[in-house]
């Protein structure tokens, strides 16, 4: 599946970073702002292959390409490490993960990681800066966080928060950060709604090859299991259809023989429709199905 499903606006948060995963060689990461707050750059240390200290800098579209064992899949667990802190449920991600020597660099559970991102819009950098350290157990704390806040031009860092030794990061919880200023909202905002879409599983499992519920189509599925209801929401709503027809042209950019999808709700069941499509050569009463 082609990366130009990063064009859909379908999921309505105030910051949104989307890491898209297609192929064992490329993933995208797209970034939606409105108020022009977005990632700027991060800079990574310790963690699993990212040794030593590694800066990556972000676009608002940024496509990631290289070999098996490059890192990227690393790079994208970053981002759902993110994610969980911003939970509170950072123990559980580890958990899963099996325990320290999964995160460290290389397995060393003498190294901490250290990760720093930056926030970026016309007036400030905001900075969020966390060190996770192994514990003798061979579990993952939290050894340091802070926010800091630059204010342009004369980028003279303002040290907002600084915490002590923990298991969870209570500072990106949602409850807990309306308390605090505006700089710290903004990134604590952004880190919250990170999300991961892995939609190149074409196994016969793939919940993209079942039918969906037309009404889900209010944010897309991480697995995409119904991107066929946002495409029919897209297709179907007069205000959005513009967003649906530049999805064709750039699909039909990389496959001209691609002629549209067939979206139609089941016959058996009008509140549930399947990704199928047509090809240029296609009868009008034959559609492919996803695969």
């Amino acid at each position: 599946m082609p990366p130009f499903f990063i064009l859909v606006p379908t999921l309505q948060c105030l910051f949104l970073i989307c890491v898209f995963e297609f192929e064992s060689n490329t993933f995208v990461l797209a970034q939606n702002h409105p108020m022009r707050s977005k990632l700027a750059h991060l800079e990574l240390e310790g963690y699993k292959s990212f040794t030593p200290k590694q800066t990556i800098r972000f676009g608002d579209i940024t496509i990631f390409i290289g070999a098996n064992g490059a890192g990227k899949s690393n790079l994208i667990s970053l981002f759902r490490l993110l994610g969980y802190l911003s939970t509170g449920n950072f123990q559980g991600f580890v958990s899963q993960g099996g325990d320290a020597a999964t995160f460290t660099h290389p397995g060393d559970l003498r190294n901490t990681i250290q990760i720093m991102l930056e926030i970026s819009n016309e007036t400030h950098e905001n900075g969020y800066e966390i060190t996770l350290a192994p514990t003798e157990d061979n579990k993952l704390r939290i050894r340091s966080k802070q926010f800091i806040t630059k204010k342009l031009p004369d980028r003279i860092p303002r040290k907002e928060m600084v915490s002590d030794f923990t298991p969870e990061s209570i500072l990106l919880k949602e409850g807990y950060v309306e308390k605090n200023p505006v700089n710290i909202r903004l990134v604590s905002s952004i880190i919250r709604n990170i999300r991961y879409y892995q939609i190149h599983d074409t196994s016969s499992n793939s919940n993209m090859k079942k039918d969906s519920e037309i009404n889900a189509s209010r944010s897309l599925y991480t697995d995409g299991g119904n991107l066929s209801a946002i495409l029919y929401g897209l297709k179907t709503n007069p205000e959005y259809f513009p967003y649906y027809q530049r999805i064709i042209e750039n699909i039909q950019l990389a496959c001209p023989s691609f002629k549209d999808f067939q979206l139609k709700p089941n016959l058996s069941n009008n509140r549930f429709n399947r990704l199928n499509f047509q090809d240029q050569s296609s009868p009008l009463d034959h559609a492919f199905g996803p695969h």
